[in-house]
């Protein structure tokens, strides 16, 4: 073999050494590009925190909104005593507001579910908070009723009028049972029920006892007043005058709604 062939086969050797170092590094750096199995889970942990937070923020601007609605109805019935739910309803707005902000700032998925889940199991703003101030105020427009309604029924008795006393005894008998239902109503039991005692109770069924009384009530006096229509009417015919003076009465006395939304 001559010294240039030897020459050639050295520095192809070279050249091909070269080409292999060459090639190592560039093929290290492609692979490095491909995400790791720690950083696709980082990536799904952030998108799942994101989601918990963003569902977090729809459902306690929901309930801060109910809320606000709630106190504004609540103030608007100076005839009842209503300053402990409106301090509840506040007391929680403004906690639900502090809880949000927490929960924007978790940094982890453990951290987040919890404090999302105290949106519920602490408050339960449209399964108890909401649901009790209706109750109440449902409570206190159904008892104002009663004496409107035994003043009439005082009144037309003594008329001893035959031709309204089936209507007046039935009238008579679904206001008492109506005062009845409402006095197994206790709006400060109602009241100082709390988010623990509804989560521990069986079939969350702390309000029905309560729910039935005041839907018995709005039925009763319902009748109360359909029977009062008819008697207006009577004596409208027979005495004008005593009909009209009592019209505007039996017209105002619609027995408030007790429908409550069960939820969270």
């Amino acid at each position: 073999m001559t010294r240039q062939s030897l020459i050639r086969i050295g520095a192809g050797i070279a050249v091909a050494g070269f080409v292999g170092l060459a090639a190592s590094p560039a093929f290290a750096t492609t692979s490095s590009t491909t995400p790791s199995p720690g950083s696709r889970a980082a990536a799904s942990s952030a998108a799942a925190l994101q989601k918990i937070q963003a569902a977090a923020a729809a459902a306690i601007s929901a309930r801060e909104a109910a809320l606000q609605q709630a106190v504004t109805v609540l103030n608007a019935h100076s005839s009842c005593d209503l300053g402990t739910m409106v301090s509840t309803a506040t007391g929680d707005e403004s906690a639900l507001t502090t809880l949000g902000q927490t929960i924007q700032s978790d940094t982890t998925v453990t951290a987040a579910k919890n404090d999302f889940q105290s949106i519920f199991e602490t408050y339960r703003v449209f399964a108890l908070v909401l649901p009790v101030d209706h109750m109440v105020l449902a409570d206190c427009a159904l008892t104002a009723l009663l004496p409107k309604f035994t003043a009439l029924e005082t009144k037309w008795a003594a008329l001893n009028d035959q031709s309204i006393a089936s209507l007046l005894a039935d009238m008579q008998t679904q206001t008492t049972d109506a005062a009845t239902a409402l006095g197994q109503v206790s709006p400060a039991t109602l009241e100082a029920y709390t988010p623990s005692e509804w989560n521990g109770a069986p079939n969350h069924n702390l309000l029905v006892a309560s729910r039935s009384s005041l839907q018995s009530a709005r039925h009763d006096l319902g009748q109360a007043r359909d029977d009062a229509k008819q008697i207006v009417n009577i004596l409208h015919q027979e005495h004008p005058q005593g009909g009209k003076n009592v019209a505007s009465v039996t017209t105002s006395t619609a027995p408030a709604s007790t429908s409550t939304t069960a939820a969270s």
